[in-house]
């Protein structure tokens, strides 16, 4: 799972550094993509809370949330102590499994180093 997540930020990170021309617009841009999955990754608020509900679907975009939801799943899915079952329900709850999580990270670090193939393929004119 980490090996994943350390992937996806490189994926994150490759495709902000192929679509700028400079470092300090790279270093503007960032924050306008990691701070979103950040918030909607459901690691500082759980994501039936809002009070917009289309922010709600933000979460499925973002690696945070399959990366959070799949270290609470192996933590705790096994544990009969009822407070981890509370828990675990209502921090992940009954709709997403371990394997799912795991696929949808591989499914994020395709998406995002393919768009950081493209980006990178329109900046370069001769290779």
């Amino acid at each position: 799972m980490g090996f994943l997540v350390a992937q996806c930020a490189l994926s994150y990170g490759y495709f902000i550094s192929s679509s700028v021309k400079n470092m300090e617009s790279a270093t503007s841009v960032a924050p306008l993509l990691t701070m979103p999955a950040i918030l909607f990754g459901g690691f500082f608020a759980n994501n039936t809370g809002y009070t917009i509900a289309a922010l709600g679907y933000l979460r499925f975009i973002s690696p945070i949330y399959y990366a959070n939801c799949g270290i609470l799943l192996a933590d705790y899915r096994t544990a009969d102590i009822p407070a981890y079952t509370r828990a675990l329900s209502y921090l992940v709850g009954d709709k997403i499994s371990y394997t799912e999580c795991i696929w949808a990270l591989i499914a994020l670090l395709v998406f995002w180093r393919t768009l950081s193939f493209i980006a990178l393929r329109r900046s370069v004119t001769k290779f």
